[in-house]
């Protein structure tokens, strides 16, 4: 016979699902460095011409600061019109992920190098992660195995763009491989009440 897996919840929602919050805002840091990205992959101009009347608020946005979710829509909406494969999509979120790891990270970064650092060091501290990033939304992580674990994310309806959901799993590439030689993220299909789910293995 073989082994039956037990699912356990490592982290779970800070409110009952049907609770969580939507996402108000998002960290303006990730999104300077998408722009920052776009430019360098020679978009930047189709990218600019896209965003219509939210362009001077994004193009004018400092770091630190929170752009609200009507201004990530058009954001989102303009990135999605460039002609970007899914692969893409995905290096895009990889590499803007390089550019800001610090910044989401913190003090996680270092822990990364010590010695038994895994997946599961970054995972005990998501929620904080998350609210450097997100003012709303939340997200739960099922423990699947050792080196195995399931993300679901509710309140955030930027995953309804592909675009947004293949960028976030480059991000989750980049975050979780400062913990592990090798990381594979795949997403999954999406249970109602949910916005999206991620599958990530590790060794």
């Amino acid at each position: 016979m073989g082994v039956v897996s037990r699912e356990e919840t490592f982290v779970d929602f800070e409110v009952p699902l049907a609770r969580v919050p939507m996402v108000r805002s998002q960290r303006s840091t990730t999104v300077l460095a998408e722009i920052g990205v776009l430019r360098a992959m020679g978009f930047g101009a189709d990218y600019e011409r896209y965003l219509g009347d939210h362009g001077a608020e994004l193009l004018g946005a400092v770091p630190g600061t929170w752009i609200p979710l009507a201004t990530l829509i058009a954001h989102y909406e303009a990135c999605s019109r460039l002609p970007m494969s899914s692969p893409q999509q995905v290096q895009f979120g990889s590499d803007a992920a390089e550019r800001v790891v610090g910044t989401l990270l913190g003090t996680a970064a270092k822990l990364a190098t010590t010695a038994g650092a895994s997946p599961w060091t970054f995972f005990t501290n998501v929620g904080r992660f998350w609210a450097r990033g997100y003012d709303g939304g939340g997200l739960r992580v099922v423990k699947l195995g050792v080196k195995e674990a399931r993300v679901e994310l509710a309140g955030n309806p930027l995953f309804e763009f592909p675009f947004f959901r293949n960028g976030f799993r480059g991000y989750a590439l980049v975050l979780l491989g400062h913990f592990c030689r090798r990381v594979w993220v795949r997403e999954e299909p999406c249970p109602r009440g949910l916005s999206a789910v991620y599958r990530g293995q590790w060794a």
